[in-house]
């Protein structure tokens, strides 16, 4: 019950409960602390592997290539935008799936998107359904062995 008060808070509907994942492990890049507590909760209970960061920067921090099934950042964050941070992973060789999060979602906004290599973007709030459906499609069948 508190997760899913916490989820709403953080604009995150969990009405919609999905079936358990396969396992896919997600990076989530996040910088609002609630959104980003919410989504890792909400994957963790759905069987998902979660690694959260707060900020693009972080994840380039990284001493070594950022290693996951799929990309979950959100769009506005301070520093480094998500698209950038995408980008800039894709230069780095990256060739995941990744999902932009926004509350900021515009048709310009979309198409930047879809031609920096984000295969689905997700308007806040997002419900879990939409986000556990999205990743589920774009990593399609079993996740790789850890």
């Amino acid at each position: 019950m508190a997760q899913r008060l916490f989820a709403r808070r953080a604009g995150l509907n969990f009405m919609d409960e999905p079936p358990p994942s396969p396992g896919h492990s997600v990076a989530i890049v996040e910088d609002d602390d609630e959104v980003r507590r919410s989504l890792v909760m909400m994957l963790r209970a759905r069987g998902y592997r979660v690694d959260a960061y707060r900020s693009a920067s972080e994840v380039r921090l990284l001493p070594f290539p950022l290693v996951t099934d799929c990309l979950l950042t959100d769009y506005k964050m301070p520093g480094i935008d998500g698209l950038k941070l995408l980008e800039l992973l894709v230069d780095d060789g990256w060739r995941k799936p990744a999902i932009l999060i926004t509350g900021f979602l515009s048709p310009h906004l979309r198409a930047k998107a879809v031609l920096t290599g984000f295969g689905s973007i997700i308007e806040k709030p997002a419900c879990a359904r939409l986000v556990c459906s999205e990743i589920d499609r774009l990593c399609q069948g079993p996740p790789e062995p850890a």
